[in-house]
Formats: C-alpha cells, sequence, structure tokens
C-alpha cells in the first residue's frame, strides 16, 4: 500500500463506540498512544502493509460521562492511553429559542476565514521558541502549578499525568493562532487555565480521582511572587 503521509482529522460523534472498541482490540490503544508521540504507524492488511510516517492525528469526540468513567482501571487506563486525550466537561447551561437557535452564515464565513488565516500561517512556521525571559516565568510559575494539579491518587494521573506536555502543546498553539512563532507569558497562562480545568474535569467525573490539593499552596506561592513584582519588589528566591 505505500507510505500514508497526509495529516488526519476526526469527528467522532459517539466517541462511546471508539472506547467500546478500545476494549476489545489489543492494538487500537497502542496505535493511540504512537500516533500521540509522532512514532511510525504500521498495520499489515489482507492488500499490503500500510505505514504512517510522522503521524499527525486530530480526534474530536463527544463521550456521555458515564461511560468516560466507566473505563478506570481498564488496561488502556493504565497503560497510558487516556491520557493522550483531553477531556472537557460541557454541559447546556441555556436554551434558546428555535428562531434564533441558527448560527448567523456571517458570524460562521468571519470565523471560517480566520481559522483559514491561521492556519495559513502557521504551517509555515517550523519551530516555536519561548525566549529565555519567558522561561524563567514558566520555571518559576507555571511549571510548579500544573505539576501540583497531578498530586493525587493514583487513576488522576491515568488521565491527567501529560497535563505539563499539553499545556506546553497548548501555549504554542496559542502563539500561533496570535501569529507568533514565540510563546509569551499570556499564552502560557491561557494554557495553564485550560489544563487547569481539563484536570478539574477528570475529577469531577471520576471521583476517585479526587486531588490531594496539592497545587493550592504552589498557587499561592505563585500569587505571592506576582504581586510582589508588581509592587517593584525583588521575587523572593
Amino acid at each position: 500500500m505505500g507510505d500514508v503521509a497526509s495529516p488526519v482529522f476526526l469527528v467522532e460523534e459517539e466517541g462511546d463506540n471508539l472506547i467500546d472498541a478500545a476494549k476489545r482490540s489489543k492494538t487500537l490503544g497502542v496505535a493511540f498512544r504512537k500516533a500521540w508521540d509522532g512514532s511510525t504507524l504500521a498495520n499489515i492488511t489482507k492488500q499490503g502493509q500500510v505505514v504512517v510516517k510522522r503521524p499527525h492525528l486530530g480526534m474530536v469526540m463527544h463521550v456521555q460521562p458515564k461511560n468516560w468513567a466507566a473505563i478506570s482501571g481498564t488496561k488502556d487506563a493504565t497503560g497510558g492511553t487516556y491520557n493522550r486525550f483531553f477531556p472537557v466537561y460541557v454541559e447546556r447551561t441555556k436554551k434558546v429559542r428555535l428562531s434564533k437557535a441558527r448560527t448567523p452564515s456571517d458570524v460562521v464565513v468571519k470565523l471560517a476565514r480566520k481559522l483559514r488565516e491561521i492556519v495559513a500561517y502557521a504551517v509555515n512556521v517550523s519551530e516555536v521558541t519561548m525566549p529565555a525571559t519567558v522561561e524563567d516565568v514558566f520555571e518559576d510559575k507555571h511549571r510548579p502549578i500544573v505539576e501540583a494539579l497531578t498530586l493525587g491518587t493514583e487513576a488522576l494521573a491515568q488521565y491527567a499525568e501529560r497535563a505539563l506536555g499539553y499545556m506546553l502543546r497548548l501555549a504554542a498553539l496559542y502563539a500561533l493562532a496570535s501569529g507568533r512563532d514565540e510563546i509569551h507569558v499570556c499564552d502560557l497562562d491561557a494554557a495553564t487555565a485550560l489544563v487547569t480545568y481539563m484536570v478539574e474535569t477528570v475529577t469531577h467525573v471520576l471521583p476517585d480521582a479526587q486531588s490531594e490539593g496539592g497545587d493550592l499552596p504552589v498557587r499561592i506561592e505563585a500569587f505571592i511572587r506576582e504581586a510582589g513584582n508588581a509592587a517593584g519588589r525583588p521575587p523572593r528566591s
């Protein structure tokens, strides 16, 4: 079959089906882990061998919270498959009149054009960097906060131990979305906020994965340090 090089983006409206398939399959979970790490994927079929080098796989799927919680303790969960996903809890907050339920076409067109501009810029960027001054802020503030988020039970680690890796990836995406190839502190702040919500999603859906609250002292310390800097006082070493 030869090499397959095209990026793939999947939308799965019923993610429960994929979870069920992963439970039955001996290779699907392994393939997800390899795809997240960018490792070469290969599969032998009756027609030949399919090889995907440097895979770039994106997926958006919807899963009922109770079904997501049901995979806790499975082989794929403990093996690290599901901490490659980024769960975000959503629910309906209001009802909209039927006559106003449709998004105006001009809004859709405007957002689509903006997304196209972002992608057009991003595909020409070979590397996203972090200036030394921003890295200092990351090491002093963001890394401790995100690492402390996963100080909890083993179940929490199974689903959220890659929080730091996701935070850095998100910060890079925020930079690219702003037309920059350098990460700023505002990108790290936004990424940390989203990753925090991801961890909160896990602990909400999986009560057994409740954190020990290890991130609270770190957040307080980071806040005091920043307040000191804003007041013109040197940070506490």
